[in-house]
């Protein structure tokens, strides 16, 4: 009897403990099918606001052709386009339209620096003089880390007057102008956007990896994570499906515009062509450690450090920035006639792009698409969370 009672005892508890455990678990899946499904509703609300906001902008001409596309690391969960790719022939933009990148190029070159480095071909601290010998790289300051941060203090070639001549020459008799500008400021003394550095950069890769820089891209980056859709414009025929461009009154943006960059010339400061889904892979491929080590992308992350001790909001290619207390990575673009961003969130894994084919400023439907974003998506994972 005692034995039975024993036995009894043992297993009531035993039961006890699995009634406890499945209630548990219950209220947990519960709790989980809840989350789960206010973040589907949210979603949808997430789909209706930017379907709104969009089309907002296309009836209002304020741009001839838009794209939004939104990824999660678990695969896509918006991409659509609105308006057209090409206004005279009423082709529509569409999730597969290639756009120009412009300068989400840097984030490319600023990877393939950092191969280079990890394979011992190039240190980041080399002075660009071992490089190039000219006059403007004769401070050993000046180092290729310099030129990633956008702090070397050299002059920026396209802030010049004169640029109609640019599409009519070299690039090595373009990159040599920089002698002829004054310096910006003292290596490392201040953060200062230039195009410049990143034209050295890529002329480095090629020297080091006996490459051009479009076969560069290609072998090391866009054939490996297959990047079917994202091609250098530089050297190649642009494909059908490639958008035009238009200026702020939708006429068409041409070579004769006084803002026009040559892609041989823009290079690897902005030369590459792609599709919105394909930067938005690309960008959370380049924040994950399948093209790099952990190591390097953690330093590429990292605010760069001014001369006394500031951090800047840029790292190695990439703009680390916070919105409204949500760290984010980004990188924009804006290369004749057309502006692009792809914005990424660590903690939500989440990135968010979109693409315009028209001259204007973005900004306001920027902060509007990120406040959808916000206030639905990102409200909603942290309520899951």
């Amino acid at each position: 009897m005692k034995r039975f009672t024993g036995s009894y005892d043992q297993n009531s508890t035993s039961m006890t403990k699995l009634f406890g455990s499945i209630f548990r678990l219950t209220v947990l899946l519960l709790a989980f099918m809840s989350s789960k499904n206010a973040l589907s509703n949210e979603i949808e609300g997430l789909k209706n606001g930017l379907n709104t906001l969009a089309e907002e902008y296309i009836k209002n001409k304020t741009f001839t052709g838009l794209q939004i596309a939104i990824r999660t690391e678990d695969g896509e969960i918006f991409n659509q386009g609105y308006g057209y790719s090409n206004l005279d022939a009423k082709t529509p933009f569409t999730p597969n339209t290639i756009i120009a990148l412009g300068s989400n190029t840097k984030q490319f070159t600023s990877t393939g620096i950092l191969l280079l480095a990890t394979k011992g071909a190039i240190s980041l601290d080399d002075p660009v003089n071992k490089h190039f010998p000219l006059k403007t790289f004769e401070n050993n300051d000046i180092t290729i880390r310099t030129l990633l941060c956008h702090t070397s203090g050299i002059g920026d070639i396209y802030n010049i007057e004169d640029k109609g001549f640019i599409n009519h020459t070299t690039l090595k008799t373009f990159s040599a102008l920089v002698d002829s500008l004054p310096k910006n400021a003292e290596p490392n003394e201040k953060y200062q956007y230039n195009n410049t550095g990143y034209l050295f950069l890529g002329r480095i890769i090629e020297q080091v990896s006996n490459q051009s820089i479009g076969d560069f891209y290609r072998e090391n980056i866009i054939a490996p994570l297959k990047l079917k859709n994202t091609l250098y414009l530089g050297d190649t025929f642009h494909p059908l499906n490639i958008a035009r461009s238009y200026e702020e009154d939708f006429s068409p943006f041409t070579s004769e515009h006084q803002y026009y960059a040559e892609y041989r010339i823009a290079h690897a400061a902005g030369a590459l062509g792609g599709t919105l889904q394909d930067l938005l892979i690309w960008q959370q491929q380049l924040l994950q450690s399948n093209v790099l080590p952990k190591e390097s992308i953690e330093l590429r992350k990292t605010p760069c450090t001014l001369s006394n001790g500031d951090k800047t909001q840029y790292g190695l290619g990439l703009k680390v920035r916070d919105v409204n207390g949500v760290q984010m990575y980004h990188h924009g673009g804006a290369i004749n006639g057309f502006i692009n961003d792809a914005l990424y969130f660590p903690k939500s894994k989440l990135s968010v792009g979109y693409a315009i084919n028209t001259w204007t400023s973005p900004i306001e439907f920027r902060d509007r698409l990120l406040g959808i974003v916000e206030s639905t998506y990102l409200k909603s994972v942290q309520l899951a969370e």
